[in-house]
């Protein structure tokens, strides 16, 4: 006599199946979200990131973005931001160095 099958593995399968379908698309869709606000000019849809440290020094600030540390100057015009958060948009150039094209502070108007 052949007993019921048991249908638990097959449900939990599925349901783990179905939360990594899931979490993939929802890490594919957040950069596309986070890089919606910023204007073309600035990011190319790429280059954009948001500040990890920000630290004031005489003539501008510096902003860093994991091991990564550039210097804004004073002149240089900075955007609001749209989330609270500080974000900056790098070109990277030929010579390997970064070039700021913008700043995102929370606060300007």
């Amino acid at each position: 006599m052949i007993g019921p099958v048991n249908t638990l593995p097959m449900a939990l399968f599925a349901f783990c199946l179905i939360i990594t379908v899931m979490a993939h698309a929802l890490g594919f869709a957040l950069p596309a979200m986070a890089h919606s606000w910023y204007p073309h000019y600035c990011c190319s849809d790429q280059d954009c990131m948001k500040v990890d440290f920000i630290e004031p020094v005489d003539g501008g600030i510096y902003m860093s973005v994991g091991a990564l540390r550039v210097f804004v100057p004073e002149a240089m015009e900075k955007r609001p931001s749209q989330d609270n958060d500080a974000h900056i948009c790098l070109l990277r150039t030929q010579s390997g160095r970064y070039r700021v094209r913008c700043v995102f502070l929370p606060g300007i108007a």
